[in-house]
């Protein structure tokens, strides 16, 4: 007999004989460590989304007032940082 016909067969019944229950309980744990990790990369990338905002706004802000209360420039400057990070990065920056 093949070897490969034998190893073929040993395999699937090995794959057939497996308890559905032990498989399923098996799949949920997998099945949670994915879900898991998941929602930990959604939450560090809002997370530095927000922190990447502030930082935006920092900048700007302190671009724009450069120590006053109120801005001077103002509409103008925001207008054309929005059309320059717009090029590069694509909507968002409007």
């Amino acid at each position: 007999m093949d070897k490969k016909k034998i190893n073929s067969k040993s395999e699937n019944q090995v794959i057939t004989n497996i308890d559905d229950s032990g498989l399923d309980n098996l799949y949920k744990k997998i099945k949670g460590v994915i879900e898991k990790a998941i929602e930990r990369v959604f939450k560090t990338v809002n997370f530095e989304t927000i922190k990447g905002y502030w930082e935006i706004g920092q900048y700007i802000v302190e671009d724009e007032q450069h120590g006053k209360k109120r801005a001077s420039k103002g509409d103008a400057l925001i207008k054309r940082l929005s059309e320059k990070l717009t090029l590069e990065y694509g909507s968002g920056f409007d």
